[in-house]
């Protein structure tokens, strides 16, 4: 058992991943967006062109660009995995299980780090 039996420094922590989601919020909308809208281009690029001006050319461009996809994919993981922390650790740490929320907050960060990185070092190959 950790030294903080209250969860206080974890109850710090959940303030700090709300913040992480917080900023990653608006840049991984603009994002997701440019994908949506390029890979529209690339399917359907007389439509998208007629309304919204971006023809099958710059679907390729946005779709393959590398800083794209990894700023992306870096996003996507860093809101994923403070956003889920940010909606379990409160609820545990209320329920008084505090160890149990460290075994969570140990285990997903160990998820993210070993099982979701190789989409990033993907992105980096391309």
């Amino acid at each position: 058992m950790s030294p903080d039996d209250t969860g206080k420094g974890l109850l710090k922590l959940v303030y700090v991943l709300r913040y992480v989601v917080a900023l990653t919020s608006p840049p991984l909308l603009v994002l997701t967006i440019s994908m949506i809208l390029s890979g529209y281009a690339l399917i359907a690029p007389q439509t998208m062109s007629k309304f919204f001006g971006i023809g099958y050319s710059e679907g390729v461009i946005v779709h393959s660009t590398p800083l794209i996809r990894f700023g992306f994919v870096t996003l996507a993981l860093l809101h994923g995995w403070a956003g889920t922390l940010t909606l379990i650790l409160p609820r545990l740490i209320r329920a008084g299980r505090v160890k149990l929320a460290y075994i969570v907050l140990t285990a997903l960060s160990f998820a993210v780090l070993y099982f979701l990185t190789p989409l990033l070092l993907v992105e980096l190959s391309k």
